[in-house]
C-alpha cells in the first residue's frame, strides 16, 4: 500500500495547532501526617513560646487520728518549659514576560509557585519535627538563627532505646532541648511496644497513635499478637467463598489500650513514637505567607515564609522506641 501521488499530508503542513493538555500532573508526597494529627492552628506571641507542666505526687498511706494537728510541706512548683520559633522560607523570581505569556496548566506562574512553595515549606517543617533530632536553639547576635526542638529531643520520660542509646529532653538549666544519643540498632519488635505502653500507663499517659517511618510499617504489620491473619468472606450469591489474607495492621490492641498505626514518610527511619495527639501542637508566630520583594528589574520576586514552633504540652504523655529497623 502506498500514498497516492500528490497527497498533502501533515508531514508537509505548516501552522499545525499543538495538542497540549491544559493540566500539570505532579507526583509527590504532599502529606504531612504529624501536622495533620496534632493541628496547626495554635498562635504564639513571642520568639520563645513557654508553658507549664505538672504532675501528682506518688500515692502514700494516709490515715490520721481524730483531732490531728496537721503539718505542712512546701508545695511543688510547676515546671516551666518552652521552645523557640524557627523561621523557614522559600523564594522565587518570575520574569514579567513569563507571567504575561499564555501558558498551559495555569494562568499565573506566580500563583502556581506560591502554592508549590507553601507545600514544600510544610514538608520541610514536617521533616524538621519528625525526621531530625534537632535541639532547640535561641540563636545569638552573631548567628541569629533560632531552631525549634524536634519531637525526638523532647521524649525522655517513656523510652525504649538500643544499647548505648541515651535520652535527650528539656533542660531547665539552659531552657533548651537536648538531642538524644542514638544507640545500637535492633529489630523492631512487639515486645518494645508492650514495654513502652506499660511505661506510659504507669505514669498516667494515654497514647493512642503509634507513628513510624513507612519502612517500619511492614514489620509492625507482622507482629504476631493473638490475631488470625486470614478471614473468611461471606458466601456470594453464586455460592463462591474466598479467604482474604490480611497483610497489614492499622490498629494494635495491647494490655494498656489501642494504638492506631500512622506511617510517616518524613519520619526518622530508626525511631517510633507513641503519641497522645492532644498533648502536642504546632504553634505559629507567623503563618505561611507570600510577600512581594522590592523590584530590581523586569521580574517579580516573592518570599514565602513562616515562623513556627513545636509545642510539647507534656512530653510524659508520649513515648519513643528508638534504634529499630
Amino acid at each position: 500500500m502506498a500514498q497516492a501521488a500528490g497527497t498533502s499530508d501533515t508531514y508537509d503542513m505548516k501552522g499545525k495547532a499543538e495538542d497540549f493538555r491544559d493540566v500539570i500532573y505532579t507526583v509527590a508526597k504532599e502529606e504531612t501526617p504529624f501536622q495533620k494529627l496534632i493541628g496547626t492552628t495554635y498562635d504564639v506571641t513571642a520568639v520563645k513560646h513557654q508553658w507549664q507542666t505538672d504532675t501528682l505526687r506518688a500515692p502514700a498511706a494516709n490515715a490520721k487520728p481524730e483531732g490531728n494537728e496537721t503539718s505542712f510541706a512546701e508545695v511543688a512548683p510547676t515546671v516551666e518549659v518552652g521552645n523557640y520559633c524557627q523561621i523557614s522560607d522559600e523564594s522565587f523570581m518570575i520574569s514579567n514576560t513569563a507571567e504575561a505569556v499564555k501558558k498551559y496548566g495555569r494562568k499565573s506562574e506566580i500563583k502556581r509557585q506560591t502554592v508549590k512553595k507553601a507545600k514544600e515549606l510544610a514538608r520541610d517543617m514536617e521533616f524538621t519535627m519528625v525526621g531530625t533530632k534537632q535541639a532547640s536553639s535561641a540563636g545569638s547576635a552573631g548567628t541569629p538563627v533560632r531552631q525549634a526542638g524536634s519531637l525526638w529531643t523532647w521524649l525522655a520520660t517513656n523510652a525504649n532505646r538500643g544499647a548505648t542509646g541515651a535520652n535527650g529532653g528539656y533542660s531547665s538549666a539552659t531552657g533548651l532541648t537536648v538531642a538524644p544519643t542514638d544507640g545500637t540498632l535492633r529489630a523492631f519488635a512487639e515486645a518494645q511496644v508492650k514495654d513502652t505502653q506499660q511505661k506510659c500507663f504507669n505514669v498516667g499517659a494515654k497514647p493512642t497513635v503509634i507513628m513510624m517511618h513507612s519502612s517500619l510499617k511492614s514489620a509492625f504489620s507482622g507482629f504476631a499478637g493473638i490475631a488470625l491473619n486470614r478471614v473468611d468472606q461471606k458466601v456470594s450469591k453464586t455460592g463462591d467463598a474466598q479467604a482474604t489474607i490480611l497483610g497489614a495492621a492499622d490498629v494494635y490492641q495491647g494490655d494498656f489500650g489501642y494504638l492506631t498505626a500512622l506511617a510517616n514518610p518524613w519520619q526518622s527511619a530508626r525511631d517510633v513514637a507513641l503519641l497522645d495527639p492532644e498533648m502536642w501542637e504546632m504553634g505559629f508566630l507567623r503563618g505561611i505567607n507570600q510577600t512581594p520583594l522590592a523590584k530590581t528589574g523586569d521580574a517579580e520576586k516573592r518570599l514565602v515564609n513562616c515562623e513556627w514552633t513545636l509545642v510539647a504540652k507534656n512530653e510524659a504523655s508520649s513515648a519513643v522506641i528508638a534504634d529499630v529497623q
